[in-house]
């Protein structure tokens, strides 16, 4: 494969699962650079640690962050390259090696691989002619992928699945976008069939905003149902863990009453460092975080 200007493959372990068994089976993502034709081709990977490990759905396909323009060179417009139509059909896609951008769940590209990797009606109808990736809709989502039963969709010896292809104009790939996807799998070792909200970086690096560090998007958790009373788009509790217990983006008198008024034993939102008893080391993050935010 030819590389004008090859760049090391970037490991994005971007991990979260609210409600399913911890274990190893979904590993994060990798991308894989190409810079070429005065592009930049970014393929990216879901990693596992079993080669029986399957990916079956990426439901809720959506941009999260920033503001991509993706290029086709499919069948859907006959070569050349577009910004405004095409194909995320990896069917559509006129050659092995193209700049293209496309979605799948592993196997080859063009109509000879049988490639059966198929989308929901939410992406339009001939070769899912959308021209961008729907913008955050986190709870119904614009997008299902689903791979038919042919194997491609298997972690295999390489313990990954591809599941897109995005082409960017370097400022594009340089500035970096986010997308966030809920996947459901399959754990080839446990046999169960799981599933994780994430998200991948596509270029950048990316500045994921993730106030706790649980590896899911801030947005993504409000609209999951975390508390984000004042609106501000940042999680109550990233507000409440530096002392704004009040979320006037303020630490100060009137959280230091709040904390004196629940002082002991309890874990609401004055136990700051969560050993359920509120205690001279949470008045000391307190104190440490006092002034405005």
């Amino acid at each position: 494969m030819p590389r004008a200007h090859p760049r090391p493959a970037a490991t994005l372990a971007l991990l979260l699962l609210a409600a399913t068994p911890a274990s190893a089976d979904f590993t994060g993502w990798s991308t894989e650079r190409v810079d070429r034709d005065g592009l930049v081709r970014i393929s990216v990977f879901a990693n596992f640690d079993h080669p029986l490990d399957r990916l079956d759905v990426v439901d809720r396909f959506t941009l999260a962050e920033g503001a991509p323009v993706f290029h086709h060179r499919d069948a859907l417009t006959q070569g050349a390259d577009s910004t405004g139509a095409g194909s995320w059909d990896p069917n559509f896609v006129l050659a092995p090696d193209a700049m293209d951008s496309y979605l799948m769940l592993g196997g080859g590209t063009g109509f000879a691989s049988a490639n059966g990797t198929i989308a929901d009606q939410t992406w339009g109808l001939a070769g899912w002619n959308v021209p961008a990736i729907p913008f955050g809709d986190y709870l119904t989502g614009p997008a299902i992928l689903v791979s038919t039963a042919n194997g491609q969709n298997l972690a295999g010896k390489a313990r990954r699945v591809e599941v897109g292809s995005f082409v960017l104009s370097p400022a594009d790939a340089d500035a970096g976008a986010i997308v966030f996807a809920l996947i459901n799998y399959r754990d080839g070792s446990l046999g169960f069939n799981l599933e994780r909200r994430t998200q991948f970086c596509i270029g950048g690096p990316c500045a994921v905003p993730d106030c706790d560090g649980d590896g899911l998007i801030d947005a993504a958790e409000i609209a999951y149902g975390q508390s984000d009373w004042d609106g501000d788009g940042l999680p109550d509790p990233c507000e409440h863990k530096r002392g704004d217990f009040d979320l006037d983006d303020f630490t100060g008198g009137a959280d230091l009453a709040i904390l004196l008024s629940e002082w002991g034993f309890g874990g609401g939102p004055a136990d700051i460092d969560d050993d359920n008893y509120v205690t001279g080391a949470d008045l000391s993050i307190l104190l440490s975080n006092w002034g405005p935010h």
